[in-house]
């Protein structure tokens, strides 16, 4: 069996330990990125202000904003930048959707394959409780399907009576036991559904189901977890 990690105690709750870009390179690239986003908003607020024949004073007079806070939105140099309720605000006065104005994701797969070496992952440990509970390390992930987030998932707890449940998500889940074995709870948290998992079971979770899972055998467990 591969050693799993074993991450030291951490009072802050979730604890990201990220082996990608360093600060200073993360700070270069997110000015750049930020500056191409706020070209591509504006064109795409300037053509939907077109299409619905308003001027930059009628919709700057919706939003009760200075005309030149709308011309610096427009020219991608805003002088009051937009966040999310912003942009919000600024979808309703055009009626349409705030998808409408952010560009789609750029394409990142190469001949439709994206790769992710080991080096590239990161690592999250999740308390629950006041205990680490489990260790999610992120696999390959794309924009082209946000929904599909596929984890290695390292599970800590050994005693199903500290057993704690996540009150389920919104997405499909698929999880297969890789190493170790596991007992598994859900529904009903006050009287839960239980089931004791070997070595290549495999699960399937519909959406919005109570779950949680903890190591059997007095030593952690691994599972691979796949939500889409």
């Amino acid at each position: 069996m591969s050693s799993l990690i074993r991450p030291q105690r951490d009072s802050q709750g979730f604890r990201l330990e990220c082996r990608l870009v360093r600060k200073t390179d993360m700070r270069r690239v997110d000015h750049v990125m930020g500056a191409d986003l706020n070209t591509q908003v504006g064109n795409r607020i300037k053509q939907r202000r077109a299409v619905v024949k308003m001027d930059q004073a009628a919709l700057a007079t919706k939003l009760d904003v200075p005309v030149s806070v709308v011309r610096g939105w427009e020219s991608g140099s805003p002088e009051e930048p937009l966040d999310l309720t912003g942009l919000a605000g600024v979808a309703a006065a055009l009626s349409t959707s705030i998808a409408d104005l952010v560009p789609a994701p750029e394409d990142d797969l190469t001949d439709g394959v994206r790769l992710q070496l080991p080096e590239e992952d990161s690592s999250v440990v999740g308390r629950r409780g006041g205990m680490d509970y489990y260790v999610y390390r992120s696999l390959v992930r794309s924009p082209s399907v946000p929904m599909l987030v596929p984890l290695v998932v390292d599970v800590l707890v050994d005693d199903p009576e500290r057993a704690e449940f996540n009150g389920g998500h919104a997405a499909h889940e698929f999880i297969y036991v890789m190493e170790g074995s596991v007992h598994m709870q859900w529904g009903d948290e006050t009287a839960p559904k239980t089931a004791d998992l070997p070595t290549g079971a495999s699960i399937y979770i519909s959406p919005h189901v109570s779950h949680t899972f903890t190591a059997l055998g007095g030593r952690n467990a691994r599972l691979l977890s796949v939500n889409f």
